[in-house]
């Protein structure tokens, strides 16, 4: 490389270079014009031109719109984590569970700020108040149901006399106060599926099944088809009992027969 003078193209100054320093002369040249472009970017306002550059002046803005984001996120997550919890509370008292059992919440609990340790998972007296009313609604719509059914087969009581419910839990059916060798009679058509000494059981149509207890003298056995009415023995003592089932299940029968 040489310098000189146009005039009288005399030398001023000269140098020269081999092949490696002509590429050594020019990355050192690229390097200084990146580093004057960087200078240029970063201390002047042009660095506001650049998409996604931060804005250095809003930094403190942007920091505690971060930290807002960031509080929302974590009240976001604990009101998920307590609709979970009622959730599964609700599951549990609608599944006639008494309460969340707090040993299986207790992992999902440990990172939350809330105190639970006060909290009980107790049904209030309102919704005890409010089971019980279904329950007593539900038992009138199956007693009317039943009452449908027993009106339309034409039911009759077995023998004479007002119906009343046996004492204790595992006692089924009523009684009727009634005289010794009484009459008993099928309350409605059907077949005799079972006998013994002193009890006749019956099958009859809607899936009803009556069970005719401590009676004498049976004049019935397994497979007689009977009609309503007819007579089927007499009563052992001055207590008959009888039992009256549906789909599985004993009927009050004291609560539905009207006398």
């Amino acid at each position: 490389m040489v310098i000189s003078n146009p005039s009288s193209f005399q030398e001023k100054f000269a140098i020269t270079l081999s092949r490696s320093g002509y590429i050594l002369v020019i990355f050192l040249s690229i390097l200084l014009i990146a580093f004057i472009t960087y200078l240029t970017i970063s201390y002047t306002s042009l660095r506001k031109y650049i998409p996604g550059y931060p804005d250095i002046d809003n930094i403190d803005q942007i920091l505690e719109t971060d930290k807002e984001n960031l509080s929302l996120i974590n009240s976001v997550d604990q009101q998920n984590k307590q609709r979970d919890l009622w959730i599964k509370n609700l599951q549990n008292i609608l599944s006639n569970n008494d309460s969340v059992l707090l040993p299986q919440v207790k992992e999902q609990l440990t990172n939350d700020s809330l105190d639970y340790k006060n909290i009980i998972f107790e049904r209030s007296l309102a919704d005890s108040l409010l089971r019980k009313k279904v329950e007593i609604e539900e038992k009138l719509i199956k007693q009317n149901e039943i009452k449908g059914i027993l009106r339309s087969l034409n039911f009759l009581s077995p023998v004479e006399g007002n119906p009343s419910a046996f004492g204790g839990s595992n006692s089924f059916g009523v009684k009727y106060k009634t005289l010794m060798n009484t009459s008993v009679q099928s309350c409605m058509k059907g077949v005799v599926i079972s006998t013994s000494k002193n009890m006749a059981t019956i099958q009859h149509s809607e899936n009803l099944i009556s069970i005719y207890k401590s009676c004498t003298d049976l004049t019935v056995k397994p497979g007689d088809e009977i009609s309503r009415g007819k007579e089927i023995g007499n009563t052992l003592d001055s207590t008959f009992h009888f039992e009256l089932w549906h789909k599985g299940k004993p009927v009050e029968l004291n609560k539905i027969v009207e006398n």
